[in-house]
């Protein structure tokens, strides 16, 4: 009985590079066959917002949450008060 040897996967011929950075206009690219599709990409910009809002963002979040866990614990309490009896 012959055991089969182990072989790797088959190799490309081409390694696929990183993204490389263009620092002078802060654009990211791909080299290889990415570089058309990524060039046709808008690239995401951060938003600027003041203060006010973003505390508003957070308050909302916070009370969405609250909402949740009390929701939660309310129907963890009658799961416990169905299942027990």
């Amino acid at each position: 009985m012959q055991i089969p040897e182990e072989t790797s996967p088959p190799r490309p011929d081409r390694e696929i590079e990183g993204p490389a950075v263009d620092t002078s206009r802060g654009t990211t690219t791909v080299s290889g066959r990415r570089s058309r599709s990524t060039a046709a990409r808008v690239t995401a910009r951060p938003m600027v917002i003041s203060r006010e809002q973003e505390y508003r963002y957070i308050r909302k979040d916070l009370q969405r949450l609250l909402i949740t866990a009390g929701a939660l614990l309310v129907v963890m309490i009658v799961l416990l008060l169905v299942l027990e009896t």
